[in-house]
C-alpha cells in the first residue's frame, strides 16, 4: 500500500533482530513505518525564537590552544580510582574577539602565545567585561 500524499513514503523493510520482514509480510501484520520528507524549500534551519535569545549585543569567541602532555601524576591515589590519568591538555596560548554588530565597537581579535596563557586570558577577560559594561 502506497501512501497518496506527496513526499511521504512507506518504508520497505522492516529489521526484527533475527530476520527482516518483507513488505508483503508488513501489510499483515500492519507493522508500518512512514517517512517525511521536509519540503525542499522550507528545511534550511532558521533562528526564529528571537524572545529567548540573549539581548545583549556583544559575545566572546575564543579559542584555546594546547597540547597533550604526559600526566605528572605520581600519587598513590591512582591506585583508588578506576581510572587512570595518562595525558593532559596543557594550554600554550589563546584567541578571543569580541562579537557585536555595533560597527565602532568592533574589535581585532586578540591572540597570545606565551607563558601563563590562562592568567592573561583571564585579565583579558575582566578588561572586556568592562568595557562592555561601559558600553551598555
Amino acid at each position: 500500500m502506497i501512501n497518496p500524499l506527496p513526499r511521504e513514503f512507506q518504508c520497505s523493510t522492516w529489521a526484527d533482530n533475527s530476520r527482516v520482514i518483507s513488505p508483503m509480510s508488513m501489510s499483515q501484520t500492519s507493522l508500518t513505518s512512514w517517512v517525511t520528507y521536509p519540503n525542499p524549500d522550507d528545511c534550511i534551519l532558521k533562528f526564529q525564537a528571537h524572545k529567548k535569545q540573549f539581548r545583549l549585543p556583544f559575545y566572546l569567541v575564543c579559542d584555546f590552544e594546547s597540547f597533550l602532555s604526559p600526566a605528572d601524576d605520581d600519587d598513590d591515589e591512582h591506585y583508588n580510582r578506576p581510572t587512570r590519568l595518562i595525558d593532559e591538555h596543557r594550554v600554550c596560548g589563546f584567541a578571543c574577539h569580541r562579537v557585536t554588530d555595533i560597527v565602532e565597537y568592533q574589535t581585532d581579535p586578540v591572540d597570545y602565545s606565551g607563558p601563563d596563557p590562562m592568567s592573561v586570558f583571564y585579565d583579558h577577560v575582566m578588561t572586556e567585561s568592562k568595557i562592555i559594561g561601559e558600553i551598555l
